[in-house]
């Protein structure tokens, strides 16, 4: 990984926030945007970008009406909130208890 990638990871020009721009337009590419952002963060060791990249992945899923892709990503996003101890868990948890395919997740993933 290359130095201006990671100095542009962490100033926001690439990751979640680069994802959303694509999911809130509707664009067709806004999952493999979101995806690589996922990975991006997972690689340079920054698991609070990953959690927010998943959060937003799993919402880009549920608008595609796949539930159970969108579980996953939360379910994944919820792990790495609860161990980094931020409030962003709380956020997931709701997503996960007002989808049917997360309900039995929320109860394997409480605090």
């Amino acid at each position: 990984m290359t130095n201006s990638v990671t100095r542009a990871a962490r100033r926001g020009r690439c990751g979640p926030s680069a994802g959303y721009g694509y999911h809130s337009t509707g664009s067709p590419d806004a999952l493999h945007h979101l995806q690589a952002s996922v990975r991006l963060f997972g690689q340079l060791h920054m698991p609070l970008g990953q959690a927010r990249g998943l959060m937003v992945l799993g919402d880009a899923y549920l608008a595609k009406d796949d539930h159970l892709a969108a579980c996953r990503s939360w379910e994944r996003a919820l792990s790495l909130f609860q161990q980094l101890g931020v409030p962003e868990a709380d956020q997931v948890r709701d997503r996960l208890a007002e989808n049917p395919s997360g309900r039995a997740a929320r109860s394997r993933l409480e605090p």
